[in-house]
């Protein structure tokens, strides 16, 4: 008995990876157009991701207002829509270091943190002023079981190499561009890989 393609393929990813969506397609009936994800949890059960180049109109310094934390100089620094789900949820994305005990690398220069526990630490890190060195977001993207590697099957995803650069470092509006032009994708013909994959 054969495995699914879109079983197999399931195994074959492994975050964190970059999402960019086909314009193409419509996705949880919206246009999906534009639309990049960093996949940064990718197992058999389930998968979670982050919209990295949607920022909303609220800036750091809101949120360290409505915290009664005293920081100022992040009136430029915006807070990220990660997602529709969980939006009541904020994260934080980095790659400071050393890490204190309560952190966790999900890979080489991506930590992914809590907003209660991080957010003073992160903003007061030196080499954080600059601002090139974190993200915050709120709402995530969540799949189910072979939800993700159904949909990747199906062309509604193309998948790349994780980069620190493309998420801290260039612009949001060019995020996607700049993925689509680099030859990162994982599976750059996905169908041809689908039928090895069988």
């Amino acid at each position: 008995m054969h495995t699914r393609p879109s079983s197999r393929l399931n195994q074959k990813i492994s975050a964190p990876v970059f999402l960019t969506a086909n314009p193409a397609k419509t996705w949880k009936d919206t246009p999906a157009a534009g639309l990049v994800i960093l996949l940064g949890l990718h197992t058999a059960f389930k998968s979670i991701g982050w919209t990295i180049n949607q920022p909303t109109s609220f800036t750091v310094d809101e949120i360290l207002e409505s915290e009664q934390i005293n920081l100022k100089n992040f009136s430029n620094t915006f807070v990220w829509n990660g997602g529709p789900e969980e939006t009541y949820v904020a994260s934080i994305l980095h790659r400071l270091q050393p890490l204190p005990a309560y952190e966790h690398s999900i890979a080489p220069q991506l930590v992914l943190c809590s907003l209660e526990n991080s957010l003073y630490r992160v903003l007061t890190t030196q080499t954080s002023t600059n601002c090139n060195d974190f993200r915050i977001l709120v709402g995530c993207h969540r799949w189910g079981p072979g939800n993700l590697a159904w949909e990747i099957s199906q062309n509604y995803w193309k998948v790349h190499k994780y980069d620190p650069h493309i998420l801290f470092e260039v612009e949001a509006e060019s995020i996607a561009p700049q993925l689509c032009q680099s030859g990162t994708e994982v599976f750059p013909h996905c169908s041809a890989q689908l039928k090895l994959l069988v």
